[in-house]
């Protein structure tokens, strides 16, 4: 058993974006032990960063996330993350 493999697919959602906001929404890698390690994937975790400032945001329990108070034109980097009963997968 191990560690799930990382979610596919993470996309914005344009529709939840604003000045200070953006939501993002991602796939599951899949099911079976070659892909969620041989444990069901529990939640995701989001990180998101500015270089100077980090945010991780654990537990999330749907497929989808809105990180929201971001800084107007500051730029982000996202990373996403499966969590099984074995630990967090690599980033998305």
């Amino acid at each position: 058993m191990t560690r799930p493999l990382a979610p596919i697919n993470v996309a914005e959602l344009y529709s939840s974006r604003t000045a200070t906001t953006l939501g993002l929404q991602w796939t599951i890698a899949g099911y079976g032990p070659d892909k969620d390690g041989g444990s069901p994937v529990e939640s995701y975790q989001v990180t998101y960063t500015t270089g100077s400032t980090t945010i991780v945001v654990p537990d999330i329990k749907d497929t989808t996330y809105t990180a929201t108070g971001l800084t107007n034109g500051a730029n982000y980097v996202f990373y996403v993350q499966a969590k099984n009963e074995f630990g967090l997968s690599l980033n998305s």
